[in-house]
């Protein structure tokens, strides 16, 4: 019994019969990751994140920032997961974005620090089984609770080159824990009940650049790439023999200025989660796989003396996930968005002081026939402006 609750603990993997905090999806491996993006690139699908100052997906859309802008992001999901175990409904509370940005007065750079999720692996599962300590069959019942994840703390610049080229760099530090606790607690109120504590520590490292070049006023097209080192993992301050690899990123957009109030963006991005692989398989999971994201969106200006000031905004995406629940299909995700938002000025002021971004999500997660959920994410954004009218 000692040695079962000690593996469980220490494992990155539980069993594949599990209800999950915020998804199954992010029980194996790492955890599942985290969007990078702010609740406006959000409801454009993602498409905007490369576009906009205030996601952590290319540094040199902080060229877009025109004043020192604080923002933070907190999102709320209702799930409902169906896998081999039955079915359940969840409610989690996150806060996964915090920037602060702002240009250099008197320079052509723009500078911000970050705070994202870089992988979520907050999670409580359960599972039943009998076993035979003494000859005689005993039902159990084992319970696996989770609470962290990976974080991602970024420094990073923009140097705008003209008025049509900017271009940017970053730095990752990548760190966070999972507190774990294991629960045993039999049928037979002879037996006592059995539990353990442990808690895992990243610690990881990474770099990215990008560039917006924009030919025309209403056409812009950006790129980014991102390297992520080893994600060094410990249990109680000792240091796991089997680091984890993290991957490249390839990031690629446009984006274009169809009406002088409609505008468009799509992205795509990839990643070789593959190089993770070894050491997850080393760690007790099923394994790793590349993954590709492709999202679309749109942004309607009702206002047009106001931009940002009640926007319709809208979006589809779809991603294959990196790790695995078992063999077989890879997973993958979809989801369709819709948001809009306010800007705030103090009375009679002719600036913008703040602005509340709303989006709402749905979407649907699956491997194979087995696993599956679906879930309704709200996401809200509220900025604050120091100065001028923000992005």
């Amino acid at each position: 019994m000692k040695r079962f609750l000690l593996l469980t603990a220490l494992a990155l993997t539980a069993t594949t019969q599990a209800f999950a905090q915020s998804s199954q999806f992010g029980v194996r491996g790492i955890g599942h990751p985290g969007r990078l993006e702010s609740a406006r690139a959000t409801a454009m699908g993602g498409a905007l994140g490369i576009f906009d100052g205030l996601s952590n997906r290319n540094p040199a859309a902080l060229a877009q920032l025109g004043t020192v802008t604080s923002m933070f992001t907190a999102t709320t999901a209702w799930t409902s997961v169906t896998n081999p175990a039955g079915d359940a409904s969840l409610t989690s509370t996150r806060f996964p974005q915090m920037v602060v940005a702002g240009p250099v007065a008197r320079t052509p750079i723009t500078l911000a620090f970050s705070y994202s999720t870089y992988a979520d692996r907050d999670f409580a599962i359960a599972s039943m089984g009998t076993v035979s300590p003494r000859g005689t069959p005993v039902g159990f019942t084992d319970t696996l609770t989770a609470r962290g994840g990976v974080n991602d703390l970024r420094l990073a610049g923009s140097w705008r080159v003209s008025p049509r080229l900017a271009v940017g760099a970053g730095v990752h530090l990548l760190t966070g824990s999972n507190r774990l606790a294991t629960r045993r607690v039999f049928d037979d109120s002879t037996y006592i009940v059995a539990e353990q504590r442990a808690e895992l520590s990243y610690q990881g490292f990474g770099v990215s650049a990008g560039f917006m070049y924009q030919p025309t006023p209403g056409f812009a097209i950006a790129g980014s790439v991102r390297q992520d080192g080893s994600l060094t993992i410990e249990r109680d301050s000792t240091r796991l023999p089997a680091s984890v690899d993290l991957p490249l990123t390839l990031a690629g957009g446009a984006r274009l200025r169809v009406t002088p109030s409609l505008d468009v963006a799509a992205q795509v991005t990839a990643r070789n989660w593959s190089v993770a692989d070894e050491g997850i398989r080393a760690n007790g999971a099923p394994g790793a796989d590349n993954t590709l994201e492709v999202s679309a969106g749109g942004e309607v200006q009702t206002d047009a003396r106001r931009a940002g000031h009640r926007p319709i905004r809208f979006g589809a995406r779809y991603a294959t996930l990196p790790f695995l629940l078992g063999a077989g299909e890879q997973p993958s995700e979809w989801g369709v968005s819709v948001g809009s938002g306010m800007r705030f000025r103090p009375g009679s002021d002719a600036r913008d002081v703040g602005a509340i971004d709303l989006t709402i999500e749905r979407v649907q997660r699956k491997q194979g026939t087995a696993f599956s959920e679906s879930a309704w994410i709200l996401s809200v954004g509220v900025s604050i402006f120091t100065s001028g009218s923000g992005q």
